[in-house]
């Protein structure tokens, strides 16, 4: 007898404040393909019928979940359809409401990438000035909000030399330095980010 599914990743959109470099998904973060996206009501009802399927935990992601104007009142109906929630986010929307909502109704944690820490390499990378500043913001309030929060790091030709300074601002904080060194081919099948990637000999020797 097949088993029924438990985990659920669900791709809210493909919006994002953010333009990486190395996103596989930036290719459909333009009005065009977002205006073609599911409204809250048909989020909603495929919530319902993944619960009723038993799902439990549900990660949402994109682009960018926080950048739909609807995510609280959507993060909200999960919460009380009962799913454990994460939630992966660039941290450039983080807003009051949202906010609001993850301290009342924490999630099972908040799963952020922090690609730089100083200003050119991390705009280089997000194509988006002033972009550090909100990201960096954001880190802060839910640490001092307390809400879990977990960071990853995608080391590419890009980042290599701010490896030892992520490290060593994700460890001041307290968290821990997670990361990833695969990259993805863009869904409209762009492989050349893939120039992106570091060569393994030169993953061995960080």
């Amino acid at each position: 007898r097949a088993q029924k599914p438990t985990c659920c990743q669900f791709e809210l959109t493909f919006g994002c404040g953010l333009h990486c470099r190395h996103c596989y998904t930036d290719c459909y973060n333009r009005r065009v393909f977002i205006k073609q996206e599911l409204d809250t009501a048909g989020v909603k009802k495929i919530l319902d019928k993944i619960r009723q399927q038993g799902v439990v935990w549900l990660c949402f992601t994109g682009g960018d979940p926080l950048s739909r104007k609807d995510f609280p009142e959507i993060y909200a109906y999960a919460k009380k359809k009962g799913f454990l929630v994460t939630v992966f986010t660039s941290g450039y929307f983080l807003d009051k409401k949202t906010l609001d909502i993850f301290k009342k109704q924490p999630p099972f944690v908040v799963e952020m990438t922090l690609n730089a820490v100083t200003e050119k390499p991390f705009e280089r990378i997000s194509q988006v000035k002033g972009s550090l500043h909100r990201v960096i913001r954001t880190v802060e309030v839910l640490l001092q909000e307390k809400i879990p929060l977990k960071i990853k790091t995608m080391v590419t030709r890009d980042n290599l030399g701010q490896i030892n300074r992520i490290q060593g601002f994700l460890v001041s904080h307290g968290l821990v330095f997670r990361p990833d060194y695969h990259l993805l081919s863009r869904l409209n099948g762009d492989n050349a980010i893939c120039a992106l990637r570091v060569p393994p000999r030169k993953i061995l020797s960080l």
